[in-house]
This record gives C-alpha cells, structure tokens and sequence, in this order.
C-alpha cells in the first residue's frame, strides 16, 4: 500500500489525441520532434497514457522536474499523490482527484501506476462518461539510442542460455501465478539460424490487467522501454541506458495470435529447406530495410504467416495455454 509519504511526483509536457487509435502514428513522430521544445534533463523519459472508455484518447509527454514554460499547442500533467493538475499556458485549466488502480513507487525516480479520473469535457464528447480509466501504454526515452539498425550475426550457441538465465530471472520476478509459461521463440530459437542478436521470449500471462499491474513495475528500470499494442505487452531490454538491445519479452493471455510463433519456431526446427528459404528471404530484406526496423519486420510477414499456417495444421505447439 502506498502512503502519502511515498506519494507519486510526476511532471509531463505533452499533448493530448483524440480519435481513431490505429491512426496515432502522425500524433506519435510529432510529438517526437516537439518535445525539443520543452526543457529536460537528458536523456528523458516519455510516458504515455491512453483511455477507450467510448472513445480513444492518448496522452503523450517528456518528464521534467517542474512544467514551465509549456509550449503553444501542449500540455503540462502534474500529479502529485492523488491529486491530478492540467496546465496550459502556464495555467491551472483542470484539477482533480484520481484513484489509483495500482500505483508502484518501488523505483521513488520512476513511478508507474494506473489511474481513474473524472476529465474535462472537451476530452469526452457527446455521451461519454465524465471518469475515464487510464492505463500506462509507454514508457522510454526520447534521446537516440544506440543503432536499432537491423543487421545478421552467424548462429550463437550462447543464445539458449542467455534465455534460460533471463527465464529464471523473470520467473523469480513475476512468480509462476503471472509467469504461466515462458518459452524462447524467434530466430535465436532455431539452431543454426543467423539472427539479429536478440533474444525473443513469450510469457503467457492470465489476463492483460494483471500482466501490467505486476510486470510493469517488475521490469522498471531504465534499461527497459514499455510498450502496449492494445492486445499484448512488449518489453524492449538494453544492454545500458538508450544501449544495444539485448532481449524483446513479449506477453499476452493465452489464444493471442502472437504465440503462434511457437508453432513457426518448432517448423522452422524441422524444416531446414524453409529455413534455408527464411535465411535467404532475411539477407535480402536486411539489405532493403537495414535502417527500418518496422519495415524489415513487415516484409517478412508474408512468408512468415504462410509457413505459421502450415505448421499449425495438426500442431500443438502454437496453442499456447490451450487445452
């Protein structure tokens, strides 16, 4: 239980997105580039916070250590224990009491926490309800990081485990009751395979809610960015501070369609013909997509899906937490 002691202190210069929230990504570069308009420390943290109750909302800000001088167009979130401030123009426009779904301050620097509040109007349109519940769907920093370029390493066979130690480290911080089961997928699961050097794990977890509530906090420390794709969670590990990335641990309730790289992984093992195909396909795209990441990914899909497809007809490994 946290006490008005360890009361939460957290200051955001952000704007607010209203509208369809498969069409944020124009909202997301902007602010991106805005927030060298605001004055922070760096490297700095942006949080961002988002809302469907009847409608999409998206919250995103950089963390100063006091709003000031809030730029035209943006806003200033101060909450300060339970009571939460919006401020434009240097203004107090709104002020109102939240109630904390859960509220972590294990890390004083860092806390994270989900909230529900009673908003402006203007926010809410015509037959929307006046509180909103908001849950926390990012947290990373603004400063470049080290290359995210894609690039292949010839097969490791330290990969296996570096996921087994990271395994019993997330097992020893979510427990089994959150942790349901843990499994190495990706291309460092396939023996042989050259890889980009990151270790992809899948966690199944009982529901979205519960995931945040505990691995949120579990996994919050500047080495690991936060992300929430509306119907799982994605935790990006770095090697330091906007370093190398070391480790994607994804999770989600069991029957979520991304488990089913389980079954592509268990193909992939069996099929070294496809997998020299996949091998082939990966070259060719790294030298297309070697500075874009999304890009290299969505290229991929295509066979991807196919050869997933395939391997789950009479599989059961793609059936994750299935009985």
């Amino acid at each position: 239980m946290t006490t008005l002691e360890q009361a939460p202190n957290l200051n955001l210069i952000g704007a607010i997105y209203t509208g369809n929230s498969e069409n944020t990504i124009p909202f997301l570069i902007e602010m991106f580039g805005r927030f060298a308009e605001v004055k922070h420390s760096m490297p700095a943290r942006q949080i961002q916070y988002a809302s469907d109750d009847g409608g999409y909302l998206l919250f995103m800000g950089v963390e100063v250590e006091c709003i000031e001088d809030v730029p035209e167009g943006m806003i200033g979130w101060e909450i300060v224990g339970d009571s939460w401030r919006i401020i434009q123009r240097n203004e107090v426009v709104w002020q109102e009491t939240i109630l904390w779904n859960w509220l972590d301050m294990s890390n004083p620097e860092r806390p994270v926490g989900e909230f529900r509040a009673k908003c402006p109007a203007a926010w809410n349109g015509s037959g929307l309800p006046e509180y909103r519940e908001f849950r926390i769907v990012s947290h990373s920093y603004i400063c470049a990081a080290s290359s995210d370029d894609v690039y292949l390493v010839d097969y490791d066979p330290a990969w296996p485990g570096k996921y087994e130690a990271k395994k019993r480290e997330i097992l020893e911080l979510l427990g089994p009751d959150v942790a349901l089961r843990i499994e190495h997928y990706g291309s460092t699961s396939i023996p042989g395979m050259p890889a980009k050097p990151i270790i992809d794990i899948l966690v199944e977890i009982p529901s979205l809610e519960e995931g945040r509530r505990c691995a949120i906090p579990a996994f919050n420390t500047p080495e690991v960015e936060y992300w929430f794709y509306g119907d799982h969670m994605c935790f990006i590990m770095r090697d330091k501070v906007t370093g190398i990335r070391t480790h994607h641990l994804h999770m989600a309730p069991a029957g979520h369609r991304i488990l089913e790289g389980l079954a592509f992984r268990d193909y992939m093992r069996t099929h070294p013909e496809d997998a020299e195909r996949y091998l082939e396909l990966k070259h060719r795209l790294v030298m297309e997509f070697h500075d874009d990441r999304e890009g290299y990914t969505a290229a991929k899909e295509e066979f991807v899906r196919e050869l997933t497809d395939r391997a789950l007809v009479g599989s059961e490994s793609g059936r994750f937490g299935q009985d």
